[in-house]
């Protein structure tokens, strides 16, 4: 943890694309009331609220560290008391999420907390606990929502054709709610269009690879592992509906992909072929992350 501490500030000051946004963030919100944040800002509320209250205690820098770090602590936790592995799983966490989490986009790192914990807790949750929290997930990040998917968890073909059906009226439906509130301004990153993203990233390919092997297996799954499954599934779907949408599609992709963690790091493993497959993409993507954040780190440094 000393590590990952010292890994996390290191990327978060260095190479974040959002470092600077956050502090500006911060020097705005310091010395003002909060409503007239609310009323300027039009983020999520649970995650400006802390905000604002870090931002009047603590300097720009300090806010966004803390902030950041945070839900990593949380997450870092959940990992330990539910992984049957918990050392491999904060290493493979560390590695991969806290450079695109915890270090970059703070407000999905912040639902995330709840996300991780619905999929990684061992009771069988109620509908209702379910859908409390994706509605704290979603004050954070509103893509938080997404975690309403493990409501259809014994009805998972059914709850990707939903979902496949619902894309085709994404774009206008929000389009056409920007127009009824200013409010609502805060989706136009998702509704501006641009160029397919394209189905060549390896990020993308290894993620297909393990979502298509665990629904081959998705029977010998525990309750656990299948929601970890249908995440990926989710994550994979998305990028492919959404290829106009780039930020969202990619957004989705990522956060789909914190499925992986229960599904390989919650349970005693089998060496099956489908298993292969699913633990060899993990492992790529786990070097893929490491090589280009060290690259970009180190050429920073020097």
């Amino acid at each position: 943890m000393v590590f990952t501490s010292y890994y996390f500030v290191l990327i978060a000051t260095n190479i974040s694309n959002d470092f600077s946004e956050y502090t500006a963030l911060s020097d705005r919100l310091r010395g003002e009331p909060l409503s007239y944040s609310f009323e300027r800002e039009l983020t999520e509320p649970f995650y400006l609220i802390i905000f604002w209250i870090l931002s009047n205690t603590f300097s720009s820098t300090a806010v966004v560290i803390i902030a950041g770090g945070i839900p990593l602590i949380f997450k870092s936790l959940i990992i330990k008391r539910y992984s049957y592995y918990p050392f491999i799983g904060l290493i493979f966490y560390f590695a991969t999420f806290l450079a695109l989490h915890d270090a970059n986009q703070i407000r999905l790192a912040g639902a995330c907390i709840f996300i991780l914990y619905a999929l990684m807790s061992r009771e069988d949750m109620s509908k209702t606990k379910v859908i409390l929290l994706s509605v704290c997930a979603a004050a954070f990040h509103y893509t938080g929502i997404l975690l309403l998917i493990l409501l259809f968890q014994n009805r998972k073909y059914l709850a990707l054709t939903f979902m496949t059906f619902a894309s085709f009226l994404f774009v206008p439906i929000f389009e056409y709610i920007e127009t009824i509130n200013e409010s609502f301004k805060i989706f136009n990153r998702y509704t501006a269009e641009t160029a397919s993203l394209g189905f060549t990233s390896p990020y993308f390919l290894l993620h297909l690879i393990t979502a298509i092997s665990s629904l081959l297996i998705w029977n010998s799954l525990n309750h656990i592992q299948q929601k970890g499954a249908l995440f990926l599934a989710m994550g994979a779907l998305a990028y492919i509906l959404f290829q106009n949408l780039d930020i969202l599609a990619v957004r989705i992709r990522e956060l789909g992909y914190l499925g992986i963690i229960p599904l390989l790091f919650s349970t005693k493993l089998r060496l099956t072929i489908p298993w292969i497959f699913i633990i060899s993409s993990t492992l790529l993507i786990f070097l893929l992350f490491i090589y280009e954040v060290w690259t970009e780190l180190l050429s920073y440094m020097i």
